[in-house]
């Protein structure tokens, strides 16, 4: 029998392509899924269109609406998607975001990447994604093309740290990596739930990928995150002002890791990044050198070797 994958959808004020990505989900080749809908506190009809589209496709045994989250009286994806995840039962796991496509074949064949992992401990398996403008019109055939991924260099520790290459909604992962996640969590430094997620699993865990665009990532007006944009000359104070800021949250994130979950199953390499944190610059720089730590261009590796 085929194994159950529970879907997590996170929504919020989603009426615009909620309908469209679920009929995507229901159009899948894979069958055995269960959705987990998590909303963040709608303010228009995404839970009414949600309410009518299980009722219109007799989706009361597939599709659970998760009651509001107040536990932490936050918002924003990351809780919500973390949020979500606590109601999982099954041994894979998928994100999925209110306003993608997924193409039909994508839990199948994403199902068929991670099983070639070893199942005993965590385990994460990633695809590409097109990105696509509100219409579905292709803007740019390869998520990790347009940002400048390798990612056979980009999945070493050192260099998640610093940088995510993989959205949540084209990841799948399973359920060692779950409990690794939710066992210690504390949602301090919790930048973005799938970043967190890759981390874990590099330093604890095996991960592979899906080099075919599985998803049409759509780009619009209110992303909540997206892709990078171009590099504009004119906004470079506010690139460097967030570049910044980012480098100082993941450093935190980092520290809260290595903190948390790097004690039993101690990784070497995280913990020797993390600790250079507290020393002189120069010892810092070394680490760095020594490590060889990249980000997807020139401008973003020499801001790390900088902020450090």
């Amino acid at each position: 029998m085929a194994e159950k994958v529970d879907i997590i959808l996170a929504t919020y004020n989603g009426e615009k392509y909620i309908v469209e990505q679920l009929r995507t989900i229901l159009e899948q080749s894979y069958r055995n899924w269960h959705l987990y809908i998590s909303d963040d506190g709608s303010s228009d009809n995404t839970l009414a269109l949600i309410d009518q589209f299980i009722i219109d496709n007799h989706l009361f045994d597939k599709v659970t609406i998760l009651p509001l989250r107040k536990k932490y009286n936050r918002i924003g994806p990351a809780f919500n998607f973390s949020y979500g995840l606590e109601f999982s039962t099954s041994k894979y796991i998928m994100f999925c975001d209110q306003d993608d496509f997924w193409l039909p074949e994508k839990i199948h064949k994403q199902i068929s990447k991670i099983i070639l992992l070893d199942d005993d401990i965590p385990a994460l398996s990633f695809c590409d994604a097109s990105i696509v403008d509100e219409n579905l019109v292709q803007l740019f055939p390869s998520f990790s093309d347009y940002e400048g991924f390798t990612w056979e260099k980009s999945l070493e520790l050192q260099n998640l740290i610093f940088q995510n290459i993989a959205p949540g909604c084209c990841m799948i992962f399973n359920d060692k990596l779950r409990e690794l996640f939710l066992s210690k969590l504390t949602y301090n430094n919790l930048i973005m739930h799938d970043w967190y997620l890759i981390i874990l699993c590099s330093a604890f865990g095996n991960i592979n990928f899906e080099k075919k665009p599985l998803i049409k990532y759509r780009q619009h007006e209110s992303n909540q995150v997206g892709v990078t944009k171009r590099f504009n000359v004119f906004k470079i104070r506010k690139k460097l002002l967030t570049s910044y800021r980012n480098h100082i949250n993941a450093k935190k994130q980092a520290k809260e890791i290595n903190e948390l979950y790097n004690k039993l199953n101690i990784n070497v390499q995280l913990k020797e990044l993390v600790d250079s944190f507290n020393l002189a610059y120069h010892f810092r720089l070394k680490v760095l050198l020594k490590m060889k730590v990249k980000k997807s261009s020139y401008l973003k590796t020499l801001l790390v070797y900088l902020f450090i």
